[in-house]
């Protein structure tokens, strides 16, 4: 989706991206001294919410932690469903105001193997399903299952996508 307010390349400009226990590395920051952002602060959570929106009546919404080093996994593990939910409410309640922006340009693909993980997790029910259904004759079973998701932000909006394939294969 693009954005509502467009953000203007020109205003692009390396800032310093923090990341715990590592030198803080340049990127390309889209900056604005008024953009629209619905926000607010979450003492509870010491999280700040900001709600960015795009066209066809969606939003991007960012959640960045504050405190120490170590704030996000603490906010990661707090954010359970109905928490997330909770924010999620709240900001879409919140009115746009005029805030200085500054929200790096990046582009997330990541791809895993689902069955990997399922495995690490001992949850065998995916791997051992019945699944007679799916082809005649002998029996199969869960050969592979690959996610990939991918998130963009750049000037132009937000690009968010996710799948999943997985392949069966007829056991002895």
């Amino acid at each position: 989706a693009t954005w509502r307010v467009p953000l203007d390349p020109a205003q692009t400009v390396p800032l310093p991206f923090l990341r715990p226990g590592r030198p803080p590395l340049l990127v390309p920051t889209m900056t604005s001294r008024k953009y629209p952002v619905a926000s607010f602060t979450d003492p509870r959570l010491q999280v700040q919410v900001g709600r960015l929106e795009l066209s066809g009546g969606l939003s991007l919404v960012v959640l960045v932690p504050r405190g120490p080093p170590g704030a996000l996994g603490r906010l990661e593990r707090a954010l359970d469903p109905p928490t997330l939910r909770g924010l999620l409410r709240r900001a879409a309640r919140a009115p746009p105001r005029a805030t200085a922006l500054a929200l790096p340009r990046l582009r997330l693909d990541l791809a895993l193997d689902v069955v990997a993980l399922v495995h690490d997790m001992d949850f065998g029910l995916f791997l051992d399903a019945e699944l007679c259904g799916l082809a005649r004759g002998a029996a199969v079973a869960v050969d592979a299952a690959r996610h990939r998701a991918v998130l963009a932000l750049d000037e132009a909006g937000v690009e968010a996508a996710g799948a999943m394939a997985t392949s069966v294969a007829r056991t002895a």
